[in-house]
C-alpha cells in the first residue's frame, strides 16, 4: 500500500528550489501545540470526538470538511487562509488518486485547492 493512502492530506510543495511539506496532521498537531491545549480541550471547543482529533493528527483520517477545518481553525486562534487549502488539497488528492488521476501534482493540487477557496463562497461553521 502506498504512503499516500496512509496519509491522504500530505501535499509537497516546492517552492524556491527547496522542498516543504505542508500536510495537515502537522498543521493540526503544531497549531495545537502551540495554543497549548489538550486534544479532549480542543474537541470539546469543536464539537469533535477525542478519538477523531487523535485520527487527524495521526494522519489515519483524512482532513475534515470544510466547515470542521474552519471551526478548528477559529479554536485554535490559527490562520484559516493557511488550513484551508491544506485541508482542500488533501481531501482533492484523496479522491484524484480513487478515481485514478495519480498524474496531478501534489503542487498542482494544493494550487487548485487555493484556487477553489479564493473563488468560492464562505464555509464558516
Amino acid at each position: 500500500m502506498s504512503s499516500f493512502f496512509l496519509y491522504p492530506n500530505s501535499v509537497r510543495l516546492r517552492s524556491g528550489g527547496e522542498g516543504r511539506r505542508l500536510d495537515f496532521k502537522a498543521w493540526l498537531l503544531a497549531q495545537r501545540r502551540q495554543a497549548c491545549i489538550t486534544q479532549r480541550e480542543l474537541a470539546r471547543k469543536c464539537g469533535l470526538s477525542p478519538g477523531y482529533l487523535a485520527l487527524l493528527e495521526s494522519g489515519l483520517a483524512e482532513p475534515p470538511p470544510l466547515k470542521t477545518c474552519k471551526r478548528l481553525a477559529r479554536a485554535l486562534g490559527a490562520n484559516w487562509a493557511e488550513a484551508g487549502p491544506i485541508a482542500l488539497a488533501g481531501r482533492l488528492g484523496t479522491w484524484l488518486k480513487r478515481e485514478g488521476l495519480s498524474q496531478v501534482s501534489k503542487s498542482e493540487i494544493l494550487e487548485i485547492a487555493k484556487r477553489l477557496l479564493s473563488e468560492g463562497k464562505d464555509v464558516s461553521a
